[in-house]
């Protein structure tokens, strides 16, 4: 099946590019007289009908090496001769701009086709995220606002919003400008005017970064996990660590905030949680965890702890790696992260951006053990840690982790799944071309390195077969970045690419003369040296992808 992905993938490309060139030399009057798809040896042709018996019939050919493709038309050698009763389908016998629409056709029709592929996916995009809030970042705009975790949005700047994507793409519009929201907390409508943070968004490290709005709140939120303090009244009733929370009074509860507040603004009556309780168990080779339903029934606060000593478990260690820096600072399994060079560990969202922003100079950990609280020190250490496409990729760890179940909310029916379509189409294609020309420009001002912004055949291989096991709409998306990728690439005046070809017509039309053969024949050389030159090193690339163990097919 690889082989069929990998053919559909190259072979669609080349055909979209070539039928562009094709019809529109077939619609401006031009006889063709080869259409192939690859190079080399012919595996399979036909022939076309031809009324006209002072012209060759149109053969159209597949040819053993799928590396490109090519419209071979009448007139398109300078030096061929034209029969007088046929230079009206003749290419040279055509105008500049004719001439200019047909070179045109080929890099525009590759980059039609990431619109019609991308609105087909959105098109079957029947499901989408709400507009919940998932994480709210401790002191952003939404935290100060009174937005919290669980949270619906409902309206932004005077706009409806119902999905995620709305609400950001309501957000990212208005950086440093204030707007009100309006969101549903525990069944109570609020509304705040919220100022979203101007935000350098890095598109492409170090090569492209766009100005966006952010209010801080993100999608994905922390299961109702709990910590339990010990000697408190949640610990009496049963509750342990790690518990995590799936009902509270008998409803059903995702997010751990909900949970938190939930039992800390009803103080002064019991309350029934339905906890489900992991129990680890191990053999020689196999670690289960086995999860056992637990009802605990709080009773009510005591005068100043409405929490009955229940907090959020995104601060509380849960494992320390043996012989990582946090273990030779000396944290321990329970012990809970009060703060980090004074700054209250709000969840673990925050500690990590600010683990990963002082992973150079080191963090003092606040923890409390027990009734103990202890001043800890530890720097991040860099190891090895190789992924795809990046073999030498080195990361810096803590070796701390606590225990934190991700989660999104339920998604919802797409109510216009027409506007819905073309919404995406126009993001998701706007996106795609502005990060393959943040590459090209990365490339051509080296930013980018030749290593990792260069694949050939293999690494699109590789990319396909791998878009392939993850389903069509993956599939569909590779092929529109690679299809934006070739009319990219083409559009560069380089001669024997579609570039080339339109610079020649460009200078012709603004001399009113063509440019001359000996030029032409320099400029084509030179272009083709380019061109060797850079399939040597995309091989090169290629070759020492695979001497790493990274492509497989």
């Amino acid at each position: 099946m690889s082989i069929l992905y990998i053919a559909l993938m190259i072979g669609g490309l080349i055909l979209v590019h070539e039928l562009g060139h094709f019809l529109v030399a077939r619609g401006l009057g031009v006889h063709v007289v080869e259409f192939s798809i690859g190079f080399g040896p012919r595996l399979w042709s036909f022939k076309g009908k031809q009324a006209n018996p002072k012209l060759p019939p149109t053969e159209y050919q597949i040819a053993l090496l799928p590396v490109g493709g090519y419209v071979r038309m009448l007139g398109a050698d300078p030096g061929e001769e034209i029969d007088p009763e046929v230079r009206g389908v003749a290419l040279n016998y055509k105008p500049v701009w004719r001439r200019l629409l047909i070179a045109l056709a080929g890099p525009a029709f590759n980059l039609i086709l990431p619109f019609i592929l991308f609105f087909l996916v959105g098109l079957s995009i029947g499901e989408a995220p709400p507009s919940i809030v998932g994480d709210v970042s401790y002191g952003a705009p939404a935290w100060e606002a009174g937005i919290r975790p669980g949270d619906r949005i409902t309206e932004v700047d005077g706009e409806p919003v119902a999905l995620f994507s709305e609400l950001a793409d309501e957000v990212e519009e208005h950086p440093d400008e204030p707007v009100e929201i309006a969101w549903d907390h525990l069944g109570q409508e609020r509304r705040a005017v919220v100022t979203p943070r101007a935000t350098d968004v890095e598109v492409i490290p170090e090569v492209l970064s766009m100005t966006r709005g952010r209010i801080g709140v993100s999608l994905a939120h922390a299961g109702p996990i709990i910590g339990v303090q010990e000697g408190s009244l949640a610990a009496a009733a049963g509750l342990s660590s790690w518990d995590l929370v799936v009902t509270v009074d008998g409803e059903p509860e995702r997010y751990l905030h909900r949970v938190l507040a939930r039992i800390a603004e009803n103080p002064g009556r019991e309350i029934a949680l339905g906890v489900l309780r992991y129990d680890r168990r191990s053999t020689s080779n196999l670690a289960l965890g086995m999860a056992a339903p637990h009802r605990v029934t709080l009773p009510p606060a005591s005068a100043g702890d409405p929490s009955r000593g229940i907090f959020s478990a995104e601060c509380l260690v849960h494992a320390v790696i043996p012989g990582s820096p946090a273990d030779r600072a000396g944290l321990a399994r329970g012990d809970r992260i009060l703060d980090l060079d004074g700054r209250e560990c709000t969840s673990w969202v925050f500690a990590q951006h600010y683990l990963g922003q002082r992973r150079a100079d080191g963090v003092t950990l606040q923890v409390a053990r027990g009734e103990r609280v202890l001043s800890l020190s530890v720097k991040a250490a860099e190891v090895l840690w190789p992924a795809d496409l990046q073999p030498q990729r080195r990361v810096t760890i803590y070796g701390l982790q606590p225990l934190v179940a991700w989660r999104s909310p339920e998604p919802v029916a797409i109510d216009d799944g027409f506007g819905y379509a073309v919404d995406y189409m126009m993001a998701e294609s706007g996106d795609a071309m502005l990060k393959t020309l943040a590459v090209l420009g990365g490339l051509l001002s080296t930013k980018v390195g030749i290593e990792e912004g260069l694949g050939g055949p293999a690494l699109i291989a590789q990319l396909t077969t791998r878009a392939a096991e993850r389903g069509w709409e993956q599939f569909l998306r590779l092929m529109a970045m690679l299809s934006v990728s070739l009319g990219l690439i083409n559009l560069l005046p380089i001669p024997i690419l579609d570039g080339g070809t339109i610079l020649f017509l460009a200078i012709e039309g603004v001399r009113r003369k063509p440019v001359s053969m000996r030029v032409r024949m320099i400029a084509t050389y030179a272009g083709l040296a380019f061109v060797v030159l850079l399939m040597v090193i995309v091989t090169r690339n290629d070759l020492q992808r695979c001497s790493l163990g990274m492509i497989g097919l």
